[in-house]
C-alpha cells in the first residue's frame, strides 16, 4: 500500500509537469505516508482549516507587488535548489555508479553509460536530474512558455540532460529488438521514459536524438508500455517545433526509428502482417493512433487561444 501511495504521488507530480497544472492532491497530505510519517496511529488526526476568512479577489490584486513577489519567488528557487543539493549531499556511497573494476562502461551519445548496484537506484537519479532540469525551466527569470525556456536555460541543463541519458543507457545496456528484459529491468525501463522525455527535448546532437527515439520504441516493444511510443512522438515533434522557430537544428530521423513508429511495435504487429499480405510496402500511421502532445512541457500558446471560461 506503501509502494502504491507513493506512486500516485509520482505519477501526480508527472502529470503536473506535462500540463502545466496543480497537483490533485495537496503537497501537505504527503506526510501521512511512510517514510515521511506514520499512518497506522490512533491519534492520527489531519489538518484543521483555517480559521480566518480566505482574501477576496480585490484584496489579492491590491496586494499584488511585482517586485515583491518576484523577491519571494526567487527565494523559493533558491530554498528548491538548496534542497535538492542537501538530498544529493545525504545519499551514501551506495548511490554511486559502480567502478570500472565492477562494471566495465560502455559507450553512448552522451559519454560513459551509468550503471548502479540497483534499478530502484539508477531511478532515483534520472528523476533528480530531471527536477534539476525542470527547476530551471521554471526560473522566475525564464518565460511562461515552457518550450521557449528549455532552448534559453538549455546550456545550464545540457549537463543534467546529458546525466538523464546516461543512466538511461545503463539501464538498457546492450538492448536491442531480440533481447529479452527481466521484470526489474522492464520496470526500470518504463521508469526511464519520462525523464528521457524531459531531457531529450533539448537535445541537439543528431546521434543522440536517434538514440533516444530508438530506446523509447524498443521499451514499448519489449514492455508493452505503450506511452514510449508516444513520448517519442513528443520528441520528434518537440524537434520539429524548435526547428520551426530557428532555436535548434533541423531533426533527421533514422530509418530504423520510422520502421519502428510505423508498424513494427509489439501493438500493430498484427496491422504490419495483414499489410504486407496484401501488398501495401508503406503503412500509414491511423489517426487514432497518433500521439497527443503534452501541451504543458512543449507549448501552450494555441491552449490559451482555444481556453474559455465560465463565472
Amino acid at each position: 500500500m506503501m509502494d502504491l501511495y507513493w506512486w500516485f504521488c509520482k505519477m501526480d507530480v508527472y502529470q503536473s509537469t506535462l500540463g502545466a497544472s496543480k497537483l490533485f492532491m495537496e503537497f501537505d497530505l504527503w506526510t501521512q505516508c511512510p517514510p515521511r510519517a506514520p499512518i497506522n496511529r490512533i491519534d492520527q488526526v489531519g489538518l484543521s482549516p483555517p480559521q480566518e476568512p480566505l482574501p477576496s479577489a480585490e484584496q489579492i490584486l491590491d496586494a499584488f507587488d511585482l517586485e515583491t513577489s518576484t523577491q519571494k519567488a526567487l527565494e523559493e528557487w533558491n530554498n528548491i535548489m538548496q534542497a535538492f543539493q542537501l538530498f544529493k549531499s545525504s545519499l551514501g556511497p551506495e548511490f554511486d555508479p559502480l567502478s570500472d573494476d565492477v562494471h566495465p562502461r560502455e559507450d553512448s551519445p552522451f559519454g560513459p553509460a551509468w550503471t548502479y548496484r540497483a534499478y530502484p537506484i539508477a531511478g532515483i537519479w534520472m528523476n533528480f536530474y530531471m527536477g534539476l532540469v525542470i527547476l530551471h525551466r521554471a526560473h522566475p527569470s525564464m518565460p511562461p512558455f515552457a518550450m521557449v525556456a528549455a532552448h534559453m536555460i538549455a546550456k545550464e541543463t545540457d549537463p543534467y540532460a546529458d546525466e538523464i541519458g546516461r543512466i538511461a543507457a545503463g539501464v538498457a545496456g546492450n538492448l536491442t529488438m531480440e533481447s529479452v528484459v527481466s521484470a526489474p529491468q522492464s520496470s526500470a525501463l518504463i521508469e526511464c521514459c519520462f525523464p528521457i522525455f524531459v531531457g531529450a527535448v533539448q537535445y541537439r546532437g543528431k546521434l543522440q536524438r536517434q538514440w533516444a527515439i530508438r530506446l523509447l520504441h524498443q521499451i514499448t516493444r519489449h514492455t508493452g508500455w505503450q506511452t514510449g511510443d508516444q513520448i517519442a512522438s513528443g520528441c520528434e515533434g518537440a524537434w520539429r517545433k524548435a526547428a520551426a522557430m530557428g532555436v535548434a537544428p533541423v531533426y533527421e530521423p533514422e530509418s530504423e526509428s520510422d520502421a519502428l513508429r510505423q508498424g513494427w511495435t509489439t501493438r500493430r504487429l498484427d496491422e504490419r502482417i495483414h499489410e504486407v499480405d496484401e501488398g501495401h510496402n508503406r503503412p500509414v500511421l491511423q489517426r487514432s493512433d497518433r500521439a497527443h502532445v503534452a501541451f504543458g512541457l512543449l507549448s501552450v500558446e494555441d491552449d490559451m487561444e482555444r481556453l474559455t471560461l465560465e463565472d
